[in-house]
């Protein structure tokens, strides 16, 4: 007989599609439970629209698990968190609320990139942090409108983590970098070293007389002599 399935044990024909949700939903159960709630039900999503249910037993033995946990956790929240059963009746609150949670992880993240104190744990962030992105798909009208902005934190979020990575792979320091904000710096401090520059210098005055030059001499005779 085969193991009993539980919900933190994926099945290994799912990991790929579906582990990074279910350990997301697993890390915020107790602190944001309809955000887990909404990281289990895209799981189960994903899972019914590539019918892995169907190629695999394990992964349809799982799937019942997950749907038994989605129900659960709804009844809860409907009866013991009556604010957050208003948000989930409503789909713009919901986006908000994914999106407001997910962006609070980008945040933190890319401040430690501007301080130069990013580690592992950054990177770990901000894979945190596109994981929740793909839970925004849950409502996928709205997240067409936030697509574009979305596009270039999603692009900012994995050009850091491999430069952060890829520096510690190679022992060397991640933080030893120049930021877009040190070039703001750099740009305004240079901007201004100029403009003192340009202020100590004196013109020349325009309203002085100017010497005037020796007349040359002259042929004329001396009418003196």
């Amino acid at each position: 007989m085969g193991d009993i399935p539980t919900l933190e044990n994926v099945p290994a024909e799912a990991e790929k599609t579906i582990g990074p949700f279910i350990k997301r939903g697993r890390e915020v159960a107790t602190a944001q439970p309809l955000i887990s709630y909404y990281c289990y039900l895209y799981a189960a999503q994903l899972i019914l629209e590539s019918k892995l249910h169907t190629q695999y037993t394990s992964v349809a033995e799982y799937i019942e698990v997950l749907l038994d946990t989605i129900e659960t956790n709804r009844k809860s929240l409907e009866e013991g968190a009556p604010k957050l059963a208003e948000i989930l009746l409503d789909k713009e609150k919901s986006f908000k609320l994914v999106l407001g949670f997910t962006l609070s992880i980008f945040n933190k993240c890319a401040s430690e990139i501007d301080q130069h104190m990013c580690s592992k744990k950054t990177v770990q962030g901000f894979m945190a942090f596109l994981n929740f992105i793909e839970i925004l798909k849950l409502w996928p009208e709205i997240y067409e409108t936030k697509k574009d902005e979305l596009q270039k934190q999603i692009k900012y979020a994995k050009y850091h983590s491999n430069r952060v990575l890829k520096s510690l792979k190679n022992g060397e320091d991640p933080n030893d970098y120049v930021t877009e904000n040190d070039k703001e710096m750099l740009d305004q401090l240079l901007q201004e070293q100029f403009e003192g520059t340009q202020d100590g210098v004196q013109e020349s005055p325009t309203d002085e007389i100017a010497p005037t030059l020796p007349e040359p001499p002259s042929n004329a005779p001396n009418n003196d002599i």
